[in-house]
């Protein structure tokens, strides 16, 4: 954080309907290219997801109070 600004290098907002269009997209070669399945990440994203939506909504309300929004 700088300021008011947050960096992140990940996607703490990302869900299983926007993984799997980067899936449709080529992530899965990607994926593949790295050891690991598109499907099964996906996978777990799915089963996940409710827990990491609560999480990124703490995470972009603990920015807000503290840049001033």
């Amino acid at each position: 954080r700088i300021g008011r600004h947050l960096g992140v290098q990940f996607h703490p907002e990302i869900d299983a309907g926007q993984f799997a269009r980067w899936l449709e997209a080529g992530a899965g070669e990607v994926a593949a290219a790295c050891g690991e399945s598109g499907a099964l990440l996906l996978k777990e994203i799915e089963s996940r997801e409710a827990d990491a939506a609560a999480r990124v909504d703490q995470l972009v309300g603990g920015f807000l109070s503290r840049a001033g929004a």
